[in-house]
């Protein structure tokens, strides 16, 4: 929890400070009437350069293409400065979608380029970047590092406002670093330099710092909220929409703390309206869910549904977004993969030749050996007999070690090459996926769009539930696919602790419970309200997900599914351990032999349509099958065609200590109940 703090402090930090030093660029509309009413070419450069500065906190993949535009102009002018600066920003911009090896690469040609050019601004610059971009990362000594050099050079340059700045963003590192006392005291004095200077954004910007910096140190929480009105008054009056958003949303936070509810469902109901006006979804989406807290505190259900359903609506937008940069990332990362297996095969090729051309040296050297042995004298030559003795049995024992370390490498080669085929087959039938549904979509919308006014209302409703349906099978495949990626990359964190079977049974059952009434299918559960596991939630409530929805749709109508779960000895290396045998089982189409030797292989294509014409991804028994390992058990099924299916798995079952201190926990909560009735 801890980690996840510090990650949305240091994001929703980081754009402000980007944001700051943006906020008194044109508009965007403005700038693009401004590059249509002019041909000259320095001009245009300099306007697609402001535009990708501004669109850095609202698209800043839009902000790249205006950085392309901007260099090929910059070649053209030959002009080396202007290039590097672009080409500083572009580092940015690709840190803002996430692409932090790009943003590093970018950074450190702009900072060769200004080391060049003896352009003292112009590093310090990138530096003031460079401590950005490592403050995401989280490496918080390298972003003070960078930030504090850059303040060395605007010091040397007596640059009031860029001072300012980065006190500021040095105050930011040292707040990370939990150093409270040295970022208040940089934050002042930013502050004194933006009032000497009369800058009224810079010092809303500080006093929104200063209000963040409290409510974390968990101390003065009204002296807090006078620094984020403060800051609020200012961004109103320059009508920021971006900082008076983030501002009212971190008031309403406070006044939540505090149980001031009124006021605080007006600071969330403003922050959502400015960011709705500005588009800025990550505020939209945090206003939204505390305003569905909010309500659902004070016993206003119906309305924390509705907050809640639409914050759900904007993150699933989101992750549709960032699953199409995932399958990116995915393939960029197979390519680096297979560059890299062939740098290291061509690494032990040469150390082969290198290990054979020493072994030549050592026969040239037991030749002089024993050519010089002749004139030695017979003690000698007794001596010399049992040194080359021994040299012999260490070069047959080098010359075996030799064979061997070829027939490693020769099977290695050929894993490499097995595993690089399975991708590109996996690969193939993803982008086959995809194609079908997106050529069904743009089927029906060609259609929509050249025979609207031909066609019945029945016929429309028809085409849009078409298109809906492939929409949704659509998503369904790309987030399965962006898991099992964010799984093979080892960035799922395994996170085992006890867990009631029974609730997250309940907590699966509701979310599968619209599919199973729309089938008509009843679902029995025979589980033991006592069975604990230790599991990752997660990944648990990912596999239970699967199998019931797997059950449910390839049910016919009023089928039944019955899901069990029970203690098993699974281990027997280890009779100790204790596991739970969960099964999910259906009556339904049931799966040919055929299709079963399919099911858990990524590089083979087994998803077949429901028997209500749903359709399946291909992916889900795949991750299923991962999650089960990594809880250290095992997934198999058991099934006849016509008859229905069994898919059973296995997962550790809590050990009695912490079996103990769960209901040590339960009886303390009845406890608590008791006592407050």
């Amino acid at each position: 929890m801890e980690s996840k703090k510090t990650i949305i402090f240091v994001v929703m930090s980081v754009l402000l400070l980007s944001g700051s030093i943006i906020a008194q660029q044109p508009s965007i509309d403005s700038l693009k009437k401004r590059l249509i009413q002019t041909d000259d070419l320095r001009q245009r450069a300099e306007i697609f350069a402001q535009l990708a500065t501004c669109s850095r906190n609202y698209n800043p993949y839009a902000g790249l293409n205006y950085t392309d535009s901007a260099l090929m102009l910059a070649e053209s002018l030959k002009d080396q400065r202007f290039e590097a600066r672009v080409i500083n920003e572009s580092g940015v911009l690709y840190r803002k979608i996430d692409m932090y090896e790009m943003a590093l690469s970018q950074h450190q040609t702009a900072l060769q380029m200004f080391e060049q050019l003896n352009d003292t601004m112009g590093i310090a610059f990138v530096y003031s970047n460079l401590g950005t971009l490592f403050l995401v990362l989280q490496d918080y000594q390298k972003a003070r590092q960078y930030h504090l050099d850059a303040l060395r050079l605007k010091l040397a340059l007596s640059d009031s406002l860029q001072m300012a700045f980065s006190y500021r963003a040095v105050a930011l590192a040292y707040q990370a670093m939990q150093q409270p006392d040295s970022a208040r005291l940089l934050l002042d004095q930013a502050l004194a330099i933006y009032k000497s200077k009369n800058d009224e954004l810079g010092q809303a910007n500080v006093y929104y710092r200063l209000g963040n910096l409290l409510i974390e140190t968990g101390s003065a929480p009204d002296l807090a909220l006078h620094y984020y009105a403060r800051g609020l008054d200012i961004y109103s009056k320059f009508q920021s929409q971006y900082g008076s958003a983030t501002s009212s949303y971190e008031m309403g936070k406070v006044y939540t703390q505090l149980g001031k509810n009124d006021l605080a469902r007006k600071y969330f109901e403003d922050a959502l309206r400015m960011a709705k006006n500005a588009k800025i979804q990550s505020t939209m989406m945090d206003a939204y869910l505390a305003l569905s807290l909010l309500s659902n505190n004070v016993g206003k259900y119906r309305e924390a549904f509705d907050f809640y359903r639409s914050y759900s609506a904007l993150r699933d937008s989101l992750f549709s977004e960032r699953t199409e940069k995932g399958i990116a990332e995915m393939q960029s990362k197979y390519q680096h993969d297979k560059q890299q297996s062939e740098i290291l095969l061509l690494r032990q090729q040469n150390q082969l030749m290198l290990k054979e051309q020493k072994l030549n040296d050592a026969y040239l050297l037991i030749l002089a050996i024993g050519i010089l042995s002749v004139f030695i004298i017979s003690v000698i030559s007794y001596f010399r007999y049992r040194e080359k003795k021994k040299a012999n049995l260490q070069l047959k024992a080098e010359v075996q070690q030799r064979k061997e370390n070829e027939q490693k490498l020769e099977a290695s080669q050929k894993e490499l090459q097995h595993a690089n085929a399975t991708k590109d087959k996996f690969f193939s039938i993803i982008s086959h996926d995809l194609k079908g549904p997106f050529n069904g979509i743009m089927g029906f919308a060609e259609l929509l769009e050249t025979d609207y006014d031909y066609l019945s209302d029945e016929e429309r409703k028809e085409m849009i539930h078409e298109i809906r349906k492939a929409s949704d099978n659509t998503f369904l495949l790309l987030e399965d696919l962006l898991t099992w990626s964010r799984s093979q990359r080892g960035l799922i964190i395994y996170k085992p602790e006890a867990v009631r079977l029974i609730n997250l049974f309940h907590y699966t059952l509701e979310i599968t419970s619209s599919a199973a009434r729309r089938k008509k299918v009843r679902i029995d559960l025979k589980v033991d309200e006592k069975i604990i596991v230790c599991a990752d939630q997660n990944m648990l409530t990912t596999i239970l997900r699967n199998l019931i929805s797997n059950a449910i749709k390839y049910s016919q109508q009023g089928g039944t599914i019955v899901v069990s779960a029970r203690l098993n000895n699974y281990d027997e290396t280890n009779p100790p351990q204790q596991f739970v045998e969960i099964s999910v089982a259906d009556n339904g189409v049931g799966i040919s032999i055929e299709n079963i030797n399919r099911l858990f292989r990524i590089e083979e294509k087994a998803h077949t349509k429901g028997t209500a014409n749903e359709a399946g991804t291909g992916l889900g028994l795949v991750i299923c099958k991962e999650f089960v390992e990594i809880h250290g058990g095992a997934i198999n099924v058991d099934s006849t065609l016509g008859k229905g299916s069994t898919f059973t798995f296995t997962i550790p079952a809590a050990d009695a200590t912490i079996l103990a201190s769960l209901e040590s926990q339960d009886l303390k909560k009845v406890k608590t109940a008791l006592q407050s009735n």
